[in-house]
């Protein structure tokens, strides 16, 4: 069963967490595994998908 349309990936969700409990973008990349500019699509797809805006 896949999941209902809307729904964001649980990768980016985790990013998010990893960038609120680190304070920083960069860190959280570090994490991950990922380019800092690939983290930011990434969390502003998911802002946009939410129709919000999280904290820096």
């Amino acid at each position: 069963m896949g999941r209902p349309p809307g729904t964001p990936e649980l990768k980016v969700l985790d990013l998010s967490v990893s960038v609120a409990e680190t304070g920083s973008l960069g860190q959280a990349t570090g994490r991950h595994g990922v380019s800092q500019p690939a983290a930011s699509m990434r969390i502003s797809a998911l802002e946009r998908r939410l129709r919000l805006v999280l904290p820096e």
